[in-house]
This record gives structure tokens, sequence and C-alpha cells, in this order.
């Protein structure tokens, strides 16, 4: 803080007070170099004192910096676990959907299979049931042809007979 003192105004009450005008010009001089030299100290008491406050702001922003770091960083760590978290849970989930997927597929497979088991047991018993009367009437067509070829031998016979008993006759 700059000092109040002024050299021309002590002169002249020292020289009011009776000291000699060449005595209190002297006295004045040396108590304008000695105000010229506090105002310079003040100056950088001054500039020291603010350094000294720049000093403690730029402390005060660098503690309050690693703080904010230390928040974000256990932030982050917060985040990074609930996020690790959440994923293990969907992958549960998936899981435990893909498991009943593939059980409402196995379920849905067997029954198809069991249908087309009962579909091919059913065509395999027609097949058998259309083969044994095909057999059934190739069967009966041989009895019959071989009944016609029968009688058909035996008419030509009784033909042959009658032809022959006329003919002898």
């Amino acid at each position: 803080m700059p000092n109040s003192i002024d050299p021309l105004d002590y002169e002249e009450r020292l020289t009011q007070a009776g000291v000699p005008a060449e005595q209190a010009h002297v006295h004045a001089e040396a108590i304008g170099q000695v105000k010229t030299e506090l105002d310079a100290i003040d100056e950088r008491a001054n500039g020291m004192r603010i350094e000294c406050k720049v000093d403690q702001g730029f402390a005060k922003i660098e503690k309050d910096l690693d703080a904010l770091n230390t928040k974000i960083d256990t932030g982050l760590a917060k985040l990074d676990a609930k996020i690790d978290t959440g994923l293990a849970k969907l992958d549960a989930k998936i899981d435990t959907g893909l498991a009943k997927l593939d059980g409402k597929i196995d379920t849905g497979l067997a029954k198809l299979d069991a249908k087309i088991d009962a579909g091919l047991a059913k065509l395999d018993a027609k097949i058998d049931r259309n083969r044994a009367e095909l057999e059934a009437r190739i069967e009966k067509a041989k009895w019959e042809t071989i009944c016609w070829t029968i009688g058909i031998v035996i008419a030509v016979c009784s033909l042959q007979g009658v032809i022959i008993v006329n003919v002898l006759r």
C-alpha cells in the first residue's frame, strides 16, 4: 500500500518549526528516498502477495482437478462395473432364451418325427393292404384262368369227342 508521506510538506513543516531551510531540505530529500524505497518494497510485496495468491489459486485448481479426476475415475469404474453386470445379465438372458428355443425346437422336431412316423406307418399299412388285395386278386385271377383253361380244354376235348363219335358213326 503506497505511503502518504509528502516530502515537500515535511520540508515546509520542519522549516516552520525552526529547522534551517538547508537542513530541512536534506531531511525532506532523505524522506523522499525512503518513501520511494518503501513504495518499491510495497510494490514488490504486492507482487509477491499476488504471486502467492496465484500460486494458492493454482494449487487449489490442481487439488480440485485431482479430486475431479478421482471422481471421474470412480464414476468410470462404476459405469464399467454396471456395463459388465448388464452384459452378464444379457448373456444369461440370451443363454436362457436359446435354451428355451432349443427345447421348443426339439419338442417340435419330436412331434414332427412322431407325425411322420405315424404317417409312414399308415402308408405302409395301406400299401400292405393294397398288396395283399392285389395278391388275392392275382391269385383269384390265376384260379379263374386255370378254371377257364380246364373248362376250355374239357370243351375242346368234348367237342373232339363229339366230332370223333360223329365221324365214327
